[in-house]
């Protein structure tokens, strides 16, 4: 069970949830450690702004090294930081979701 103590977030490096979708959902185990869940995360924005769960908060994902046991995962659909900050709504998005 996961007991959230940081938000971390990332960008996918594509440019469509669906790929990111197909890669969650494949739900293969870890490659180092062989366990599951897979590499997953609890939230997925997409490029219109567009906020997907994906998992209960509850769960753990494989998002981030060292901090996967406390930290809920954001991901954004996008190739680079620069491609996701410019994007006025799904920066709403996130902001929106980190705040409550």
């Amino acid at each position: 069970m996961l007991h959230p103590r940081a938000i971390v977030e990332h960008y996918t490096a594509t440019n469509s949830f669906a790929s990111v979708y197909a890669t969650f959902a494949n739900d293969a185990p870890d490659a180092e450690l062989r366990e599951l869940p897979g590499t997953c995360a609890h939230f997925v924005i997409d490029r219109d702004g567009t906020i997907y769960q994906l998992v209960k908060l509850t769960l753990r994902c494989r998002h981030t090294v060292g901090l996967n046991w406390a930290a809920i995962g954001i991901e954004h659909v996008g190739t680079s930081d620069a491609q996701v900050l410019g994007n006025a709504a799904q920066m709403r998005s996130s902001l929106a979701l980190r705040c409550g």
